[in-house]
């Protein structure tokens, strides 16, 4: 009866076939006569159920573990992976947007454009506009004039190229912003402000800026030496490989993993999710948006946890065995039936069977502790050469840096460029480079 309704609740599921099929042979081994059930535990069948039991439960966790996994790992895509429209940043940055207009400073720039004025300009964004909300976002400030032509930009993107982005891009609260999440990059935002001479009201420049969502703090070195090693353990970064598919090409991905170039027969509809075995890992399809699709692989060896979680069950049972043992042979003294019994005048069978199950024990006690031990040396080890090596790699970067900007020249000017938002930036994207 029980073998029926486990299949009737979950015919199509092959882990209630496992399930149906243990029972059935468990109500089979119960009518064995030579597999009676017995209060002696120590006896040979009793050791083959207890290894009967400790396999049906380790496939149970197992599998009850695989299910919450896959549910954490849907868990991680909509939290890290799915575009999210920012509400603070539209309504915060149409008011920065308005200052940007009228800003005394910009339309005498693009009266008089040149290197050192856009110098001063870029710090006089940093400091007026580019902090509160907009702080968690790398920014970019391109300047055209009404040629749309660039205006000393620190990369060759034209104008033609961020009003195809604009196209592409959905209207937001402010007039000013535009929100950016199917087209191919990571961008999230973007803005668009004409600038209008005061007397005539005619354009004389635009301004470009481009809104790229850092990556969380978790993702970079600096936290990672120094913050708490209970925020350390509930990071799952390491844990997972993922991509980024944009109309099923591959944009963006993390790790070596070999995620396909093109996603072949994607029939996923918004919302939905596959989980496929490919390459020895179970990945996760996710369509996230309309034309957007994340791929997770969770590395992790499964036969290791299963023999692991195998050791662990059977160690148990092991263990409690041993207690109800050592509380037969008390009760058998206090009740004066020790020496009467037997127990203590143990038979050769008994003592085979006692020396064979404390060869198994302690084996598992050392093999276990030596198995830690290596374990734990080895992921200290290479997770000190990652840092030292990721470390150096920022170190570098970061010293490049400041030589371009002459910080080392004065302590002035090195207090001025380490406290900018552009090193802010510039130090988080050189900590995230070996992470990927």
């Amino acid at each position: 009866c029980a073998s029926l309704i486990v299949l009737c609740k979950g015919y199509n599921n092959p882990f209630s076939w496992y399930v149906a099929a243990c029972l059935l042979v468990f109500i089979f081994l119960l009518d064995v006569p030579s597999f009676a059930l017995v209060s002696k535990l120590f006896e040979p069948h009793m050791i083959i159920w207890a290894l009967i039991i400790c396999s049906f439960c380790t496939a149970l966790i197992w599998y009850f573990n695989e299910v919450k996994e896959q549910g954490t790992r849907r868990a991680f895509v909509d939290q890290h992976l799915t575009p999210n429209r920012d509400v603070e940043i539209e309504f915060a940055f149409d008011k920065k947007a308005k200052k940007i207009e009228h800003d005394a400073q910009l339309k005498n720039f693009f009266y008089n454009p040149g290197p050192a004025t856009r110098k001063a300009l870029d710090q006089h964004f940093e400091t007026q506009y580019l902090t509160g909300q907009v702080n968690k976002y790398e920014v970019k400030v391109y300047l055209f004039d009404a040629a749309f032509n660039g205006l000393y930009n620190k990369d060759t993107t034209g104008f033609a190229t961020l009003t195809t982005e604009k196209s592409e891009s959905v209207v937001t609260n402010s007039s000013y912003l535009f929100y950016k999440e199917s087209i191919l990059d990571r961008h999230y935002y973007l803005s668009y402000i004409p600038i209008y001479n005061d007397t005539v009201n005619n354009v004389i420049g635009y301004v470009m800026i481009d809104l790229d969502l850092k990556k969380s703090a978790t993702q970079t070195v600096y936290p990672e030496l120094l913050q708490p090693l209970a925020s350390k353990s509930a990071s799952k970064d390491n844990e997972y490989a993922y991509a980024v598919y944009i109309n099923s090409k591959l944009i963006y991905q993390t790790s070596d993993y070999p995620f396909p170039v093109n996603l072949k027969y994607d029939t996923l509809r918004e919302q939905q999710y596959i989980y496929k075995n490919e390459n020895g890992y179970n990945e996760l399809y996710y369509k996230i948006a309309d034309r957007r699709t994340a791929a997770v692989v969770h590395f992790h060896s499964e036969l290791t946890e299963v023999l692991t979680l195998f050791s662990y069950l059977f160690g148990i049972q092991v263990i409690i065995a041993l207690i109800i043992f050592l509380c037969q042979l008390y009760l058998s003294y206090v009740g004066g039936s020790l020496v009467k019994g037997g127990i203590i005048r143990l038979t050769l069978r008994r003592r085979v069977h006692l020396s064979m199950l404390s060869i198994v024990f302690i084996s598992f006690i050392i093999i276990g502790s030596v198995t830690i031990q290596f374990f734990s040396n080895e992921y200290r080890s290479s997770n000190a050469n990652k840092l030292q090596t990721a470390m150096q790699v920022a170190k570098q970067a970061v010293q490049d840096y400041l030589a371009r900007e002459n910080a080392f020249n004065t302590d002035y000017i090195f207090d001025t460029v380490s406290k900018s938002a552009g090193f802010k930036n510039f130090y988080n994207k050189a900590c995230q480079q070996p992470e990927n």
